[in-house]
Formats: C-alpha cells, sequence, structure tokens
C-alpha cells in the first residue's frame, strides 16, 4: 500500500468519525435578549418586554378583559410581518414547532381595535395592548412567545 493511499484512508476515517460524532448531537436553539428578538411575550402573566437597541427595557403588563386572547401561542421565537393588507402579523419560522393545524401566521390586533373581521376567540389573532402594538410596528422584527 502506497503511502499516499495510506494518507487518504487516514484522512477519510478521521473526517467520517466527525460526521458521526456531529450528527448525535441535538439542535437545540438557545436565544438571547436583544439578539434574535426585540419583544418578548409571557402569555400568562400577560407581560409584554420590549428591548430597544438603544434605551431602557420597558415592560408592559395588561390584564383588562379586552385584551384576553383565546389563542395561546407555541413557544419560539415568531417573526414580525405584514399581511397583504398591511397590518401586522406574526410568522412561525421553521425552527418554531407548531401543533398540527395551529396558523402559521397570527394576525396582531390592538385590544382597542374591534373592526376586525375575526374576534377575539379567533385562533389565527393575537391581541395585543395598543402601546405595545404602536412599538411592534415602527420597532420589532421578531418577538419571543413564552408561557
Amino acid at each position: 500500500m502506497s503511502a499516499r493511499t495510506l494518507l487518504f484512508l487516514i484522512a477519510s476515517s478521521a473526517l467520517g468519525s466527525g460526521v458521526i460524532s456531529a450528527a448525535g448531537v441535538q439542535d437545540q436553539a438557545v436565544y438571547f435578549d436583544g439578539g434574535q428578538y426585540t419583544a418578548a411575550l409571557q402569555q400568562r402573566a400577560h407581560h409584554w418586554h420590549l428591548l430597544p437597541i438603544q434605551g431602557d427595557d420597558v415592560d408592559v403588563t395588561d390584564h383588562a378583559s379586552a385584551c384576553a386572547s383565546r389563542v395561546h401561542v407555541p413557544h419560539g421565537v415568531w417573526m414580525v410581518s405584514s399581511d397583504a393588507t398591511g397590518r401586522p402579523q406574526l410568522v412561525a419560522p421553521s425552527a418554531t414547532v407548531l401543533p398540527a393545524g395551529f396558523p402559521q401566521h397570527l394576525e396582531l390586533r390592538a385590544c382597542s381595535d374591534t373592526s376586525g373581521v375575526a374576534g377575539p376567540d379567533s385562533a389565527d389573532t393575537l391581541l395585543v395592548p395598543d402601546v405595545v402594538l404602536d412599538w411592534i410596528r415602527t420597532n420589532v422584527s421578531s418577538v419571543m412567545i413564552d408561557d
């Protein structure tokens, strides 16, 4: 066996074992404030934590009955976008695990907005305090949703 062939076999073996050991590692996303998201929602507490790039963080808690969304949004980072009519919405990227039948797009609607077609019981509408929705429209590109 030539030295060249032996070198090739050693290199192939080393590369192959690295691939096998890397395949056993679980891919668990780690999120950090101000990195992958600029707002966070703790659903059960009705608590929004806004993380501006400059300035102090802002906390908003709203327990008003008008702001009680009936939808429980799955945990993960959601992207902020606009629908075809320009209304803000959350879009679940592929890394956010959704239960079967859960919509990938959620309409964001101000708690005081009663003009929407979908009601607060709608599975595709998340009611948001007015001040938070205004801030999301101009400052947020993604939201971390937590329980």
